[in-house]
């Protein structure tokens, strides 16, 4: 029920528009949003949002690579059916599939989260379900190596998960061994 949430919906309805849809609220979102954190007037339905902006302003430097990894995850989920394709397929006979069309906009849509601290993180954890769920979707199984894929996915997200325990300071502090 996080505010986080909400955005989640909202993405994921924007991901379902088309690209001559999607580009320009895209835009037209984050214009306004960087516009309302530098504005004094302040619109009923972004003073949430904007609050929970700048309620972690001041955490900035001390999770980036949070982002980074968590942004990493996402990254993998739109490789692995790529990487993992079957003999014979075309790259862009994945990339015109509508769940992974949907998948990389979301995607896209993460990309601006990555600037803000904390609440950046966790909307691409979000989001990172949903796309993973669209690049594992059975509308790409007759393109993609699906075992595989998933093996190599997986591997990839312990690879990340792990990279992130070991960068973490509260992680390494943590007695797992007592």
């Amino acid at each position: 029920f996080h505010t986080s949430a909400g955005l989640v919906l909202l993405g994921y309805f924007l991901a379902r528009q088309n690209w001559k849809v999607f580009l320009p609220l895209m835009a037209g979102l984050i214009l306004l949003t960087v516009h309302s954190l530098h504005s004094s007037i302040e619109l009923p339905f972004v003073s949430r949002f904007l609050y929970e902006i700048n309620k972690y302003t001041m955490h900035e430097s001390s999770e980036l690579w949070i982002r980074i990894l968590s942004f990493s995850c996402v990254v993998s989920a739109l490789l692995a059916p790529i990487l993992f394709r079957r003999n014979g397929v075309r790259t862009s006979n994945i990339l015109s599939d509508k769940t992974y069309v949907i998948s990389l906009r979301l995607a896209i849509i993460c990309v601006p989260f990555l600037t803000l601290p904390y609440f950046g993180y966790r909307f691409i954890y979000g989001m990172y379900p949903v796309i993973l769920f669209l690049t594992l979707s059975p509308s790409l199984t007759p393109y993609t190596n699906s075992g595989s894929q998933f093996i190599a996915l997986s591997a990839m997200n312990v690879v990340i998960l792990l990279t992130w325990a070991a960068g973490s300071t509260y992680m390494r502090e943590l007695p797992f061994f007592n």
